[in-house]
């Protein structure tokens, strides 16, 4: 009976832990300029991180998703020095060169380690059967109370940013936030495709 209770409890974290983890990347907060009223055509993509690969696979997998849409794009690791710097002279240069009627930018806005708790629980332990309505009734005050846990959980905080190339204002823009779990490129995909769909939302994107 122990034994039971012990894996019982065991299996009630788990699943706690893996209903956490189906949303990796949460939408906290969007924007949009609500008199703009055209649609991204081709879009410079510039993902801003001090590490080059991570950088690279935020603008490929941009690219990657505007393309199954249709729609043109071009990663700035392509056309831009590796140095790049947000440098307004080089920026329109290059939006005018491209041809670009957008200019994504994404960009971390900060990372924390924060503390997750997950409080004391009580759950049924039901039986492998029961024969009649004398031992259900006796048997309808097994519980198990499942302890509590907590662990560290890293959390990044990024900022998603679409510039009109003409005008150079913000037409859209939103907020997220990432617990990442699993490879870095899985995580990144994840955070497109979530900023894509709102951005189609929002018809931006036709």
């Amino acid at each position: 009976m122990i034994k039971s209770i012990k894996l019982l409890s065991l299996f009630v974290i788990l699943f706690s832990l893996i209903l956490t983890s189906c949303a990796s990347t949460k939408l906290t907060g969007s924007w949009k300029d609500e008199q703009y009223t055209g649609t991204v055509k081709k879009v410079l993509i510039i993902g801003m991180s001090k590490k080059p690969t991570v950088k690279r696979l935020f603008e490929m997998e941009f690219d990657r998703q505007f393309k199954a849409r249709g729609i043109d794009a071009v990663s700035g690791f392509r056309v831009l020095p590796p140095e790049f710097k947000p440098d307004k002279a080089v920026l329109l240069s290059t939006v005018k060169e491209l041809n670009v009627n957008a200019v994504l930018i994404t960009r971390v806005m900060d990372k924390k380690t924060v503390d997750r708790h997950y409080p004391r629980g009580v759950y049924v332990s039901y039986p492998g059967y029961y024969n009649d309505m004398h031992d259900f009734y006796g048997r309808s005050y097994q519980y198990v109370a499942a302890p509590s846990y907590s662990y560290e959980q890293d959390v990044v905080y990024l900022e998603t940013n679409v510039y009109d190339a003409v005008t150079e204002k913000m037409i859209w823009a939103a907020l997220s936030k990432t617990f990442p779990r699993g490879a870095v490129k899985k995580e990144i995909s994840t955070f497109v495709e979530i900023m894509m769909k709102k951005m189609a939302a929002d018809k931006i994107l036709e």
